[in-house]
């Protein structure tokens, strides 16, 4: 009897001892399993953060050379532009029927001009400035004729002077694909519809417009202007123009004896 107690108990230590010998196995590959899952963070996190450098460091220095390009370009049409000054030419002035300056320019060159603007210095009878206004022209085509309006005309003056420039200088070159778009006018009794084919097999980023309104006596009273952007290639864009001249003080519709809708220009950035 004494040695089946004795052999039970030797059996309960054997199984103690086992499943503490289990158990310290389990604790060390446990420890084991999160000590390499500990190492390969920190070696992803090494290895991000020696590449994320090299990329910064390859992106930093191509950042500087477009940076220079860009520069270098902008400065090249700073300096074109200066030569094509010459042939940009003031033509005639006219007024609105809400009395404001309009003014009749000729881009005289033999490439487009985009970006092209006109400011004007009103002076009084004593010759002191007082009010200058600025319209701009997004593209005006070679050998072609614009008006720009200046809204902030004063109601009395003496003279006016005025200065060409360019309101932006683009730092890459444009291309220019008037002659790849045609347009069409569609009435209605409600409204004039500009319908515009893009006949090109790239994207056109813009294509400017016109409206030109003329009296008895064919003088400019008024003009507008309509932009259409990023046509589709071999695509059509239609826009709903709503042709008139009102009042700026009433509101009311005023007179007109005929339109026209003129092309300025377009391009591809």
């Amino acid at each position: 009897m004494e040695n089946n107690i004795d052999n039970e108990k030797l059996l309960l230590e054997i199984d103690s001892l086992e499943d503490e010998r289990n158990s310290s196995k389990k604790t060390t590959n446990n420890k084991n399993k999160f000590g390499l899952i500990i190492f390969l963070i920190i070696l992803i996190g090494l290895s991000s953060l020696y590449f994320g450098n090299y990329n910064y460091e390859n992106n930093y220095e191509n950042t500087d050379e477009e940076f220079e390009s860009y520069i270098e370009k902008e400065t090249d049409n700073k300096n074109k532009f200066e030569s094509q000054k010459a042939n940009i030419v003031i033509q005639d002035v006219f007024f609105s029927k809400n009395k404001e300056l309009i003014v009749s320019i000729l881009n005289g060159n033999n490439e487009p001009i985009t970006d092209l603007k006109l400011e004007v210095i009103f002076y009084d009878d004593e010759n002191k400035p007082i009010e200058i206004d600025s319209a701009i022209l997004g593209i005006l085509e070679k050998e072609t004729e614009a008006y720009l309006k200046f809204i902030e005309t004063p109601e009395k003056f003496e003279r006016y002077e005025f200065l060409i420039s360019k309101d932006y200088y683009w730092y890459k070159n444009l291309e220019y694909v008037s002659d790849k778009i045609s347009y069409e006018t569609v009435e209605n009794a409600e409204y004039t519809s500009l319908v515009v084919k893009n006949n090109y097999s790239k994207t056109i980023s813009e294509i400017d417009f016109q409206i030109v309104y003329y009296d008895e006596n064919d003088n400019v009273i008024d003009v507008e202007t309509v932009y259409v952007d990023e046509i589709k290639r071999n695509r059509t864009e239609k826009r709903e123009l709503y042709l008139g001249i009102w009042d700026s003080n009433t509101f009311e519709e005023m007179n007109y004896i005929n339109y026209e809708i003129k092309l300025l220009g377009a391009y591809i950035y």
